[in-house]
Protein backbone atom coordinates (compact mmCIF):
# COMPACT_ATOMS: atom_id res chain seq x y z
CA UNK A 1 0.00 0.00 0.00
CA UNK A 2 3.03 1.76 0.71
CA UNK A 3 4.40 2.12 -2.61
CA UNK A 4 0.91 2.50 -4.33
CA UNK A 5 0.54 5.54 -2.53
CA UNK A 6 3.77 7.08 -3.61
CA UNK A 7 3.48 5.91 -7.22
CA UNK A 8 0.11 7.14 -7.28
CA UNK A 9 0.87 10.75 -5.63
CA UNK A 10 3.96 10.84 -8.32
CA UNK A 11 1.52 10.45 -11.40
CA UNK A 12 -0.65 12.44 -10.71
CA UNK A 13 1.81 15.63 -9.31
CA UNK A 14 3.46 14.52 -13.20
CA UNK A 15 0.59 14.72 -14.81
CA UNK A 16 -0.48 17.96 -13.21
CA UNK A 17 2.89 19.83 -14.11
CA UNK A 18 2.49 18.10 -18.12
CA UNK A 19 -1.41 19.85 -18.30
CA UNK A 20 0.42 22.66 -15.99
CA UNK A 21 3.29 23.60 -19.03
CA UNK A 22 0.80 22.36 -21.85
CA UNK A 23 -2.26 24.80 -21.15
CA UNK A 24 -0.73 28.57 -21.40
CA UNK A 25 -3.85 30.13 -19.78
CA UNK A 26 -3.11 27.99 -16.29
CA UNK A 27 -0.28 30.29 -14.28
CA UNK A 28 2.61 29.45 -12.84
CA UNK A 29 1.94 30.43 -9.54
CA UNK A 30 -0.97 28.01 -9.45
CA UNK A 31 0.83 24.86 -11.29
CA UNK A 32 3.12 25.40 -7.91
CA UNK A 33 0.40 25.65 -5.92
CA UNK A 34 -0.84 22.61 -6.81
CA UNK A 35 2.09 20.23 -7.29
CA UNK A 36 2.75 21.56 -3.66
CA UNK A 37 -1.04 20.35 -2.66
CA UNK A 38 -0.32 16.90 -4.39
CA UNK A 39 3.24 16.29 -2.99
CA UNK A 40 1.68 17.43 0.66
CA UNK A 41 -1.23 15.48 0.34
CA UNK A 42 0.93 12.31 -0.74
CA UNK A 43 3.33 12.55 1.75
CA UNK A 44 0.46 12.55 4.25
CA UNK A 45 -0.78 9.70 2.74
CA UNK A 46 2.31 7.97 3.16
CA UNK A 47 2.95 8.83 6.81
CA UNK A 48 -0.42 7.78 7.60
CA UNK A 49 0.40 4.13 6.33
CA UNK A 50 3.72 4.31 8.63
CA UNK A 51 2.38 5.28 11.57
CA UNK A 52 0.95 1.91 13.76
CA UNK A 53 -2.92 3.14 14.32
CA UNK A 54 -5.77 1.35 14.36
CA UNK A 55 -7.70 0.06 10.98
CA UNK A 56 -10.56 2.29 11.78
CA UNK A 57 -8.03 5.17 12.47
CA UNK A 58 -6.19 4.35 8.99
CA UNK A 59 -9.83 4.14 6.67
CA UNK A 60 -11.27 7.08 8.03
CA UNK A 61 -7.99 9.55 7.89
CA UNK A 62 -6.91 7.95 4.56
CA UNK A 63 -10.49 8.97 3.26
CA UNK A 64 -10.50 12.23 4.99
CA UNK A 65 -7.04 13.57 4.02
CA UNK A 66 -7.70 12.50 0.04
CA UNK A 67 -10.88 14.56 0.24
CA UNK A 68 -9.44 17.55 1.79
CA UNK A 69 -6.60 17.41 -0.59
CA UNK A 70 -9.43 17.46 -3.65
CA UNK A 71 -10.65 20.33 -1.96
CA UNK A 72 -6.70 21.68 -1.26
CA UNK A 73 -6.39 21.03 -5.05
CA UNK A 74 -9.73 23.25 -5.94
CA UNK A 75 -8.21 26.37 -4.20
CA UNK A 76 -5.08 25.78 -6.01
CA UNK A 77 -6.24 25.35 -9.67
CA UNK A 78 -8.48 28.92 -8.61
CA UNK A 79 -6.36 31.15 -6.55
CA UNK A 80 -5.00 34.17 -7.47
CA UNK A 81 -1.89 34.90 -8.71
CA UNK A 82 -0.43 36.09 -5.81
CA UNK A 83 0.74 35.14 -2.79
CA UNK A 84 -0.17 37.80 -0.32
CA UNK A 85 -3.96 38.40 0.33
CA UNK A 86 -4.57 35.25 -1.07
CA UNK A 87 -7.59 33.32 1.23
CA UNK A 88 -6.87 30.46 -0.82
CA UNK A 89 -3.19 29.84 -0.07
CA UNK A 90 -4.35 30.69 4.05
CA UNK A 91 -7.11 28.25 3.64
CA UNK A 92 -4.82 25.56 2.08
CA UNK A 93 -2.61 26.14 5.09
CA UNK A 94 -5.26 25.86 7.40
CA UNK A 95 -6.55 22.94 6.04
CA UNK A 96 -2.97 21.07 5.58
CA UNK A 97 -2.32 22.01 9.56
CA UNK A 98 -5.86 20.84 10.38
CA UNK A 99 -4.44 17.64 8.74
CA UNK A 100 -1.23 16.86 10.35
CA UNK A 101 -2.84 18.04 13.89
CA UNK A 102 -5.20 15.44 13.22
CA UNK A 103 -3.16 12.57 12.85
CA UNK A 104 -0.62 13.76 15.44
CA UNK A 105 -3.52 13.22 17.63
CA UNK A 106 -4.55 10.13 16.07
CA UNK A 107 -1.62 8.30 16.32
CA UNK A 108 -1.70 9.38 20.48
CA UNK A 109 -5.43 8.32 20.88
CA UNK A 110 -4.57 4.82 18.98
CA UNK A 111 -2.06 3.91 21.36
CA UNK A 112 -3.83 4.66 24.52
CA UNK A 113 -6.74 2.69 23.23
Amino acid sequence: MKNITLITGGTLLLVNLIIGLLITAYPMFNLCFTSIVIAITTLLLYALSKVNLKDGFIIGLSSLFSLLGLVELILGAVSGDSLQNNGCVIAAVILIALQVLTLVICNVVSKNV
